[in-house]
């Protein structure tokens, strides 16, 4: 059995190893990241497993699989949320870093200098905005394979601990404080997060749409009898049964018929192209005339479908000059 799982807090390929490590250990179970599209795809044994106990192996390792869009259009909330909150608190501490440049002639209010208020400030950042930090560095401890979430919490909480004890000794009057990097960092990164996600979730909408092109089914022809089987199940040099105005199930060549196939969802050609034996037709394509029979010679990843699709995750994998030099 097959199941793709949209997975809302993969951040990394570190991400990928704990998710992809974990299931490894589990029998008559795979698990492939897509980090692109933060998507997980299970092969497992339905006798097993069902899509619950996924779920739930996923939970076990800290990661929130998406059910439906309603639980989607709950992350997407609670990240507005989350980056408003930060981008509140930040903000006036941001401030006051023109006086540690040096920059006077801006003016900064005396109570952003003041050591107590920055600490008021940089604690719902830390403990609110940054919560998710502290529970995937929890996670990552637990499964002992560190990613970017454990260094954004080192990070800001070495630089809180430290402005708390410094704000302390001197009541509230050093200089001497790092409130500003603890909620500057995580302000940071909540923000490219966001934007990351809103990215990968056009991806993964533009994968979706690819991947409903294909077909679920084929019907294949054994012993001259027609035989319906699942798309996995079709081989190299099967013969597919392909009726008018159904799609072409995978890559093969015609060896009997003659017909025009609709191939404009893969080429952009608006007109139907003529097809007969010994012309090469493509998955996912329609058939709109005649019933003709297709020897197969490409499945799985190996059709033009699915390198489409490979295109388009390697493509969001390369990033602009800019994120590079982040």
């Amino acid at each position: 059995m097959r199941k793709t799982i949209k997975v809302d807090n993969i951040t990394c390929t570190n991400c990928a190893q704990s998710i992809e490590t974990h299931f490894k250990a589990l029998e008559d179970v795979d698990a492939k990241v897509l980090v692109t599209s933060k998507r997980v795809i299970f092969t497992y044994d339905e006798n097993k497993y069902s899509e619950d106990d996924l779920y739930r192996e996923l939970s076990v390792i800290g990661y929130h699989g998406i059910k439906d869009d309603k639980e989607q259009l709950k992350v997407r909330r609670k990240d507005r949320i989350d980056l408003l909150i930060a981008t509140i608190f930040s903000i006036p501490l941001l401030w006051t870093m023109f006086n540690h440049l040096g920059l006077h002639f801006v003016y900064v209010p005396n109570i952003f200098m003041n050591g107590y208020f920055q600490w008021v400030m940089a604690t719902p950042v830390l403990f609110i905005a940054g919560r998710r930090f502290f529970i995937a560095t929890y996670h990552s401890i637990k499964n002992k394979n560190l990613g970017m979430d454990s260094l954004v919490v080192i990070g800001t909480t070495s630089a809180y601990i430290y402005s708390i004890i410094e704000t302390i000794k001197s009541n509230g009057q050093s200089h001497l404080l790092f409130f500003e990097v603890t909620a500057v960092i995580i302000w940071m990164v909540l923000i490219g997060n966001y934007f990351e996600n809103r990215i990968k979730e056009k991806t993964s909408a533009t994968l979706t749409s690819l991947l409903s092109l294909g077909s679920k089914e084929a019907t294949l022809l054994k012993n001259n009898k027609e035989v319906t089987v699942p798309i996995e199940s079709v081989l190299v040099d099967d013969i597919v049964v392909v009726k008018s105005y159904e799609k072409i199930p995978v890559d093969g060549i015609i060896v009997s018929g003659k017909t025009y196939v609709d191939e404009s969802m893969l080429t952009g050609e608006s007109m139907p192209a003529l097809k007969q034996v010994g012309s090469e037709v493509i998955g996912s394509s329609l058939n709109i005339m005649e019933t003709i029979l297709v020897k197969v010679t490409k499945v799985g990843s190996e059709t033009v479908l699915a390198k489409i699709i490979q295109t388009v995750e390697e493509t969001s994998l390369i990033k602009p000059k800019a994120q590079r030099i982040a």
